[in-house]
């Protein structure tokens, strides 16, 4: 699970922004300029995917200090933390491109007998050997992530809220307020509200999309 404070509210890559652009280059003036319905209002926010299963292209998060990090704990050793981002592929949607951040460690589970990186390489198509160093398994997790690998996954709604004290919060301070697309109001048309009042104040808390699992 992705950490709430770096949680990823989930937006299409068609968006820019005016530092994308490079305002000295020639532009055609004669270019036609087209949106869907001009008299909607830019400020609604719209609700993620629909919950279903999504085929999603990987690559590490290029971000500083993310991507595949080394990292040490006194309870389970050394391990890797692996921050990634996802884009969804939705072709014919308004949600192809969609972007998901998720996150990752190499911790071993005993009880599951794997970790969540060795999870995810075995359904990529690429499984790790069962022993190797931090720094092999480092390389395997880059180069495979290099190629920008497809992967399916379940893409699910989640709505937090930060209460900190709030005995339900995780270690940051979020609480989960729902955690599934069927969790919030259904409209008339079947789709669903794409929100939740704050416990704090009574304002909209907006979902957010997640992977939820994934899948081989």
């Amino acid at each position: 699970m992705f950490p709430e404070s770096q949680l990823n509210q989930g937006t299409a890559t068609a968006t820019e922004t005016a530092e994308d652009t490079v305002e000295t280059q020639e532009v055609d003036l004669n270019e036609k300029v087209e949106v869907a319905d001009s008299t909607k209002d830019f400020n609604i926010v719209p609700p993620p995917p629909p919950a279903k299963e999504y085929p999603i292209q990987w690559e590490l998060n290029s971000d500083d200090k993310k991507g595949v990090v080394p990292a040490r704990s006194a309870k389970v050793g050394q391990f890797l933390n692996v921050y990634l981002v996802g884009h969804i592929i939705a072709e014919g949607t308004e949600y192809n491109g969609f972007t998901v951040n998720e996150y990752m460690n190499s911790i071993y589970n005993k009880l599951k007998g794997t970790s969540e990186v060795h999870d995810f390489m075995n359904k990529l198509g690429s499984p790790v050997p069962n022993s190797l160093t931090l720094g092999e398994l480092k390389e395997h997790v880059e180069k495979v992530l290099s190629i920008k690998p497809v992967g399916n996954a379940e893409i699910e709604w989640k709505a937090t809220e930060k209460i900190p004290g709030d005995k339900r919060a995780n270690k940051e301070g979020y609480v989960t307020l729902k955690n599934k697309m069927s969790q919030f109001k259904k409209n008339q048309d079947g789709s669903y509200q794409n929100f939740v009042e704050s416990l704090v104040d009574g304002e909209k808390v907006y979902a957010t999309a997640y992977v939820s699992k994934h899948l081989k």
